[in-house]
């Protein structure tokens, strides 16, 4: 089992019919997991119910999230996620 950290966002993915937990460090933080390492993350969500869902998940995959700070100031991050006419995607941070 190798020990790894990842840090970077984690946050809320919005799309216009629903929303998925997401975040590029989050994600490969739990495919890391699935391959039975020993995985922590290092991030910062809001004091708010989208914070304690990222935590709960976090937790029910047995990420290490001791590096997580929960910010009294700042909402849990979002990004709406559209597609534009041409079929590209649009990330709105």
């Amino acid at each position: 089992m190798i020990k790894i950290t990842c840090f970077g966002e984690v946050l809320w993915d919005v799309f216009p019919t629903h929303e998925k937990i997401g975040g590029a460090p989050l994600n490969v933080a739990i495919r890391l997991k699935s391959l039975d390492n020993d995985v922590s993350i290092i991030s910062r969500i809001g004091a708010d119910e989208k914070g304690e869902i990222l935590i709960g998940f976090l937790k029910s995959n047995n990420i290490n999230i001791q590096g997580v700070q929960v910010d009294s100031i700042y909402e849990t991050g979002n990004v709406t996620v559209m597609l534009n006419d041409k079929g590209c995607v649009l990330l709105m941070i």
